[in-house]
């Protein structure tokens, strides 16, 4: 709520506001990226992607149409169980992440800015031969030390 937008987490890659890993990192060719909180659901593919009309020709499964018209259903019934001061709150965040996203789909793969770490490198997660068969390798040449999704033993004192 605090940065005003939806905001990609993937623990398991130790990755945090990092949405063009999948595309940028690991060459990931995305679909649909849909995002869920108590008060809504939202299409933040763009967010993911700086090849937004490429996604756009992957986009097999629903129409788009057809895809606005779920969401817009499944936000209807979760926003009518909100309390007044909540919703309003929630259509005018709603609002402003329809815009940026809006924004995004405008940009272009040669618009991409700075990109974080997270979002340059190939998949951290699983064997190198599992990522090398599944294409999320991305620039990495080699196996490496971290191979697996695991958490840090916390540290006594």
């Amino acid at each position: 709520e605090n940065l005003g937008r939806w905001v990609h987490v993937d623990p398991c890659e130790r990755a945090f506001d990092a949405p063009l890993m999948y595309e940028k990192g690991w060459g990931k060719k995305l679909s649909y990226i849909i995002s869920v909180w108590y008060a809504g659901v939202a299409d933040t593919t763009p967010r993911y992607s700086r090849k937004y009309p490429e996604v756009l020709s992957r986009r097999t499964s629903l129409g788009e149409i057809e895809l606005k018209r779920v969401i817009n259903r499944y936000n209807s019934t979760l926003k009518s169980r909100l309390p007044s001061n909540i919703l309003q709150k929630v259509e005018r965040w709603d609002s402003e992440e329809t815009k940026q996203l809006q924004q995004l789909t405008n940009k272009n793969s040669d618009e991409d800015g700075k990109l974080k770490t997270e979002e340059t490198r190939g998949r951290i997660t699983g064997s190198y031969e599992w990522k090398a068969s599944r294409g999320e390798l991305g620039t990495q040449t080699r196996k490496s030390e971290r191979e697996s999704c695991s958490v840090p033993e916390a540290q006594n004192g």
